[in-house]
């Protein structure tokens, strides 16, 4: 009975054991999910800022051909307007060529406000990207620490239970040895007087 108390034992701690190696090796695994949903979004961070500065110089490209655009046209027309013999400098020509240059800074500065436009959302998208990865760093950290805490509770509950058990088996086997006190024997005042009475009928006395 001892030892099947002893084995008993061992096998809830053994188990016990088991169960938060198993919950340890969950903590592992959050955690490095946490990691790798960060490098994801990190990743996707990068690229969204790759697109923010493609944004921006593409933006910046389109405004300089709209600029370079309307002084080809603003030319056009001045060259137009002295083959037709009116004077470049006049002040109907010069109104056409103002027209022509408000035209070209309009287009201009509309494609840079729609780059600009365009580059902050993306940045923005990046930034979120980046806080949501490190707070998926976080909850796996905190995952693992969850885990590594209940590992813990199981290992001190499992040592706890193997403890009651070798305890509950050694008390009933007793070891081999008897736990109970020996209880002494008494005799009642009954018992006396019966015994006393049989002796005197015994010898003659009765």
């Amino acid at each position: 009975m001892f030892i099947l108390a002893a084995i008993a034992a061992a096998i809830a701690i053994a188990g016990s054991q088991g169960e938060a190696k198993t919950q340890e090796e969950i903590g592992k695994l959050s955690k490095e999910g946490g990691k790798r949903d960060r490098r994801i979004a990190n990743n996707r961070a990068k690229v969204l800022e790759q697109k923010a500065n493609l944004a921006a110089a593409a933006s910046q490209r389109a405004a300089i051909d709209q600029r370079r655009l309307g002084r080809y046209i603003r030319g056009q027309a001045v060259a137009a307007a002295a083959a037709s013999g009116v004077d470049p400098s006049s002040v109907s020509v010069g109104s056409i060529v103002g027209d022509i240059d408000f035209e070209a800074e309009l287009r201009a500065l509309n494609f840079r406000h729609q780059g600009v436009v365009e580059e902050r959302g993306l940045r923005y998208e990046a930034v979120l990207a980046r806080n949501a990865g490190a707070y998926a760093k976080y909850q796996g950290r905190l995952g693992q620490a969850f885990a590594e805490q209940r590992a813990a509770q199981t290992r001190l509950a499992g040592f706890g239970a193997g403890v009651s058990s070798f305890a509950g088996g050694a008390g009933q086997s007793g070891g081999g040895y008897s736990t109970q006190q020996p209880q002494p024997s008494y005799q009642t005042e009954n018992s006396v007087a019966n015994n006393q009475t049989t002796l005197y009928s015994k010898y003659g006395y009765g």
